[in-house]
């Protein structure tokens, strides 16, 4: 079942510690100022971080480009709810218009992704 990685503040700068596929990880994200969009980061409950400073792109897997037993067999996907396909701006992942979804790899496969 997909599930939502919430963003709760405004803050310019989040770890989040979040389950995926019953793992423990923390997802790192970060406003560019400069570039003016988000970006996203993966680390293992440890602190080992995976990745981190990727842009964080509506309709874009996250994962797809990382194999390897510590990555999370899913997608992570930024969700345009409005629909319009943009983005996020600095406030869009706190005010509900850009959603951070994980998605399984039963549904990824579903779905007709790899």
């Amino acid at each position: 079942m997909s599930d939502v990685i919430v963003v709760a503040s405004d803050r310019a700068e989040h770890t989040i510690r979040k389950r995926l596929d019953g793992v423990p990880y923390r997802v790192h994200l970060q406003w560019n100022t400069r570039a003016e969009h988000w970006t996203l980061g993966l680390a293992l409950d440890d602190g080992t971080v995976l990745f981190d400073g990727a842009a964080l792109r509506v309709g874009h897997d996250m994962l797809r480009q990382y194999v390897g037993a510590s990555f999370p067999p899913g997608a992570i996907v930024a969700v345009d709810t409005s629909g319009r396909k943009r983005d996020p701006g600095r406030y869009d992942l706190t005010n509900g218009r850009v959603q951070i979804v994980y998605l399984t790899a039963a549904e990824v496969a579903a779905a007709g992704g790899d």
